[in-house]
């Protein structure tokens, strides 16, 4: 029994001197920081809670990530320790889903958030949502006016139910009571919707399927009315009057 303690003893002794010894050695200080991910911020912008030549081991990764994610431009962080002295840092910046016109062009994050679009030349080729409504929104913060988020609202219910639909809208403009109309890329036809529009999706592609060749001659797809949508044509065509289809 005493072999077996002075055993612990000893074991006890060789781990405090292998404790110190890594808690003073240089062998495990940060000496590499690899940054992935980072698109529009600097690696020097970044703000990090520790400095090379700090110990490796008494870093926290979640202490590190909570301080790089009270950056408003950065939407997740993952830190991992690469030993004996190296951290790597995957970065995903926040990125607009939409372009936002408020009397200038914002990008808009699917959570909302507002986007400062520094460089048009980076601007993709987005859903615009435009406002009617006199807004100024605020750098990296979520947009507050109940129109944009109307239509912001719209655009993430087809994103989630059908993604390859959205490729096809140019603008969605939210207007006043609750209406807002959305705009086709290809052919400009307008789809007038309301806040008490019931599957909207549906019913506009019911509908889109059923037009054939008369596609070209739409304007407008009236869709703010219970059960119904009505198609609107240009102008001169055929009997020059709005034509209701069931949807």
């Amino acid at each position: 029994m005493k072999k077996i303690f002075n055993i612990g003893i000893i074991l006890a002794a060789a781990i405090s001197l292998i404790v110190g010894w890594a808690l003073i050695t240089p062998y495990f200080t940060v000496k590499r920081v690899e940054f992935f991910g980072l698109r529009d911020i600097g690696e020097n912008e970044i703000a990090l809670p520790f400095h090379y030549g700090d110990n490796l081991l008494l870093l926290s990764t979640g202490f590190v990530e909570q301080n790089i994610l009270a950056d408003p431009r950065i939407e997740r962080v993952k830190v991992r320790k690469r030993l004996p002295d190296g951290i790597e840092i995957f970065v995903v910046e926040k990125t607009p889903s939409y372009l936002l016109n408020c009397g200038e062009i914002w990008g808009l994050t699917k959570n909302g958030d507002a986007i400062p679009i520094t460089d048009p030349r980076k601007i993709s080729n987005l859903p615009l949502i435009t406002t009617t409504q006199i807004y100024q929104p605020i750098p990296y913060k979520k947009v507050n006016e109940p129109s944009v988020l109307r239509a912001l609202k719209f655009a993430n219910k087809i994103s989630d139910e059908n993604p390859s639909f959205l490729d096809k809208v140019s603008e969605i403009i939210s207007r006043e009571n609750g209406e807002y109309s959305l705009f086709l890329v290809q052919n400009g036809i307008e789809v007038a919707l309301s806040d008490k529009s019931e599957n909207p999706l549906e019913k506009l592609n019911v509908i889109m399927n059923g037009l054939g060749t008369e596609e070209k001659d739409v304007v407008q797809i009236d869709l703010r009315f219970p059960d119904q949508g009505i198609v609107r044509f240009k102008k001169g065509y055929k009997e020059n009057k709005p034509s209701s289809r069931s949807s």
